[in-house]
Parts: C-alpha cells; sequence; structure tokens
C-alpha cells in the first residue's frame, strides 16, 4: 500500500516538476496568455509599406514585463509588444469556490479597473505621444484589413504564426536606455554630452506636461530611452489626463525624479539642472 502511494506521489512530483520548468523555459510565454478581448470590429489604418516590410521579419522574445511580452526584430531595430491577459483572468480557485461570491466580483471589478486604464493609455499615447514613445503602430480592435501574419519566435525556439486582424499589438522603435547612457557620458567626463541627455529629458517632462498628461509609475525612469536627440518612455501604459493638476506642480514632480536621481550620481549637474526646472516653471 505504502510502496503505491509512494511511486504514486512521486509520478505526481514529476509530472508538476516537468510542466514548471517547461513554464520556466518558455519564460511563461504562451498565445493563451496574450489572447484578451479585443474592441468591437472596426476598421483601422491600414499598415503602410514600411511598416508592412517592418512586419516581415521575425521576432524573437526579448523578455516579459508585468503588462507585456516583448519580441526584437531580426534587425533589432523595432520591439513588438503583445499585452498580456493573463494577470487580468480570475485564478481557476477563485473561480472554483461557490462561497468566494463576493471576493470575486471585487476582484473582477478591480481588475476590469485595471484593464481599462492600460488600454485608456496605449491609446492616449498614440493619440498624443507618438514621437515620445516610439509608438510606430497600436492595434486594439478586431479588423480585416490588415491581411497579415507576423512569425513569433518564443525563448525555446518554438515559431508561431499570429494573425495580426485578430490580435492585440504594439510596435515600437527599439531604443538604447537613457542612465546608461548618461552614465556613461559621465565617466567619459563628457559634459557637453551629459548637458544634452538633460536639456531631452526636461523637454520630455515639459511637453508632457502642458499636454496634462501624467504617469502614474514612480519608477518609469527605467524605462526611458535617447535616440536621435529626443527622449522616449517605452513602458506605454501608465498615461493618464488629469488637467486640473497645474503645469509647474506635474512637471516639477516629474522632473524631480531626474533630480532625485543626479544628486546620487552626478551632483556637479544637479545644481544646473535645479535651475533649468525653475526657469521653465517660469515661462
Amino acid at each position: 500500500m505504502w510502496r503505491r502511494f509512494l511511486t504514486f506521489f512521486m509520478l505526481a512530483f514529476f509530472c508538476v516538476l516537468i510542466g514548471k520548468g517547461w513554464h520556466w523555459a518558455r519564460d511563461g510565454f504562451s498565445l493563451r496568455r496574450i489572447q484578451f478581448p479585443l474592441m468591437k470590429a472596426m476598421e483601422s489604418a491600414p499598415l503602410s509599406d514600411e511598416l508592412n516590410a517592418m512586419l516581415e521579419q521575425p521576432f524573437f522574445y526579448l523578455g516579459r514585463g508585468h503588462q507585456s511580452f516583448a519580441f526584437l526584430s531580426k534587425d533589432q531595430k523595432y520591439v513588438l509588444k503583445l499585452p498580456r491577459y493573463d494577470i487580468y483572468r480570475m485564478p481557476f480557485w477563485m473561480r472554483s469556490l461557490p462561497f468566494l461570491k463576493e471576493v470575486r466580483f471585487t476582484y473582477l471589478q478591480e481588475k476590469k479597473r485595471r484593464f481599462s486604464f492600460l488600454m485608456n493609455s496605449f491609446i492616449l499615447a498614440n493619440q498624443e505621444m507618438k514621437e515620445e514613445t516610439g509608438l510606430l503602430f497600436l492595434h486594439l480592435n478586431v479588423t480585416k484589413n490588415l491581411k497579415k501574419t507576423v512569425s513569433l519566435v518564443d525563448p525555446v525556439g518554438r515559431r508561431f504564426e499570429m494573425d495580426l486582424d485578430r490580435s492585440g499589438f504594439l510596435l515600437q522603435k527599439r531604443c538604447d536606455l537613457l542612465i546608461p547612457l548618461y552614465l556613461e557620458a559621465k565617466r567619459e567626463g563628457d559634459e557637453e554630452k551629459r548637458k544634452e541627455i538633460l536639456k531631452a529629458v526636461l523637454t520630455f517632462h515639459e511637453e508632457r506636461a502642458r499636454k496634462g498628461i501624467h504617469n502614474k509609475d514612480p519608477s518609469f525612469m527605467r524605462n526611458i530611452a535617447f535616440v536621435e536627440g529626443h527622449v522616449v518612455q517605452i513602458d506605454v501604459g501608465s498615461f493618464y489626463r488629469q488637467e486640473s493638476q497645474d503645469f509647474r506642480t506635474s512637471f516639477s514632480k516629474h522632473a524631480g525624479h531626474f533630480r532625485d536621481f543626479l544628486k546620487e550620481e552626478d551632483p556637479e549637474m544637479e545644481s544646473w539642472f535645479s535651475e533649468q526646472i525653475e526657469e521653465i516653471c517660469q515661462k
């Protein structure tokens, strides 16, 4: 009896271990996890010849964040992001227990609110911050006019063909992160380069604040990049509009995050940066 029980236990444990190992090898990616209820069927802007050419190449798994799975194009110039709907689904155990009715309702309402915020942030970025986010194309609704599939290669080398008409996705330029570039310029003693980057940071926050657009992510600095003299925020899922907040408060708050960074990493430039903040606030 005990031998049978032990054999069954070991087999079950082995199966769970294999399942978890396969999950870790894929970094949790599966097509099921990116399937979410798209907006109502409607025509979107057609893909330009340039965008079509970008999507002809395969995209290789890059990593995952809290909001999306990311794939890097073969030429390493573009990033395709697939929003993660799995984090908005109700867990199986919560669906299965009948006495959790009120908990399920509260859970679903909160998940719906967060999902709606994410979609609205994507739309806001696409409509008013394309240059500031490096966003090339956004697709959140069922369409019939794209008539295109894209090849995805997952972490274990499996290839999938994804129908773009029936998938939610964002296409962005690939950009180098700003913080490493800034620290490299500091190590090299390149004051001109550091000021160029800091001026771009100020311009980015000023333009966004004047539009009444805010960022609820306090750690957004790790997701900003620098390309061709401009700051690009690569995380586009945390924007919201609040025009009631005055420009000075909004601008000072967000630029202040970078001032705090300079206090720790580059005190020599912190006073100059603070002076620039005050000058912009006085405009």
